[in-house]
């Protein structure tokens, strides 16, 4: 009988053990999830901010109506030559400015 009783309390303790690993191993199974979750969340995100970077990316440079070609054509609508002559009457009045300022402050 003694022996039948340390024979059970060698199985209990041989179980123990097991369970005690198994629990560890668990743990670690957990932790491994968590990061595993952790980085699907993070690649989900970064697709979707991917997504839409490209989305803008083609509504920037769609060559029927995108906002490049819209400034592309608004520039070539510019009438060059009349800019221009524009410069000259612009450079006339800074110069005439200039002039006023250093006769104002003496140094003509």
């Amino acid at each position: 009988m003694p022996e039948e009783k340390y024979a059970t309390w060698e199985r209990l303790a041989r179980i123990e053990t097991t369970l005690e690993e198994q629990t560890r191993d668990l743990k670690e199974v957990k932790a491994a999830l968590l990061a595993v979750a952790t980085q699907q969340e993070q690649i989900v995100h970064i697709q979707k901010s991917l997504t839409t970077l490209w989305s803008k990316y083609d509504r920037l440079m769609d060559p029927k109506d995108g906002i490049l070609m819209r400034v592309v054509n608004y520039q070539a609508t510019c009438p060059r030559k009349t800019i221009r002559w524009l410069w000259l009457p612009s450079i006339s009045a800074c110069l005439v400015l200039i002039g006023i300022a250093a006769r104002m402050f003496g140094v003509l």
